[in-house]
C-alpha cells in the first residue's frame, strides 16, 4: 500500500527545502547590502521596500524551516533584528553606503510580516499534512 505522503511533500523535506532557501537568501542579502555603491543610492524610498521584501522572505522561509510550533520563537525574531543590525552597521564602512535606522525598521516590519505569513502557511495542507 503506498503513503499517502509523498517524499516530495513531506514535512521534512519542505523544512529542508526552506532552509536551503534561507541560506541562499541570506547570501543574497548579504551580497546586496554590503556591496560598495560608490555612485551613491538613486533609490530613494523604494531602498525601505527593498528591506521590507528582503526580511520577509528570510523570516518566513526560516521559520517555515522549522518543525512546526504554537508560537514563533522570540529568537528567530531578534536573530533577524540583530542581522539586519549588523548590515546596517557594517553599511557605515561600505563606499557609498550609510546605515539607516527607517532601514532597520522596515527590516522589523518585514520580520513581522514574515513571521506571521509563515504561520498562516503553515495550515495549508501540502506544509502540514497532519492538519
Amino acid at each position: 500500500m503506498r503513503a499517502t505522503t509523498s517524499a516530495a511533500t513531506s514535512p521534512g523535506r519542505s523544512r529542508q527545502v526552506f532552509a536551503w532557501l534561507t541560506v541562499a537568501l541570506l547570501f543574497y542579502v548579504s551580497w546586496e547590502a554590503l556591496r560598495a555603491n560608490p555612485g551613491g543610492s538613486n533609490m530613494g524610498q523604494l531602498d525601505k521596500l527593498l528591506h521590507f521584501a528582503a526580511f520577509v522572505a528570510l523570516a518566513a522561509s526560516s521559520s517555515l524551516a522549522r518543525p512546526p510550533a504554537r508560537r514563533q520563537p522570540m529568537w528567530l525574531l531578534c536573530a533577524w533584528l540583530l542581522y539586519g543590525a549588523l548590515i546596517e552597521l557594517l553599511q557605515a564602512f561600505v563606499p557609498g553606503r550609510d546605515p539607516s535606522w527607517l532601514d532597520l525598521a522596515a527590516d522589523g516590519a518585514g520580520i513581522a510580516v514574515g513571521l506571521t505569513l509563515a504561520h498562516l502557511l503553515r495550515r495549508l495542507p501540502a506544509l502540514n499534512p497532519q492538519g
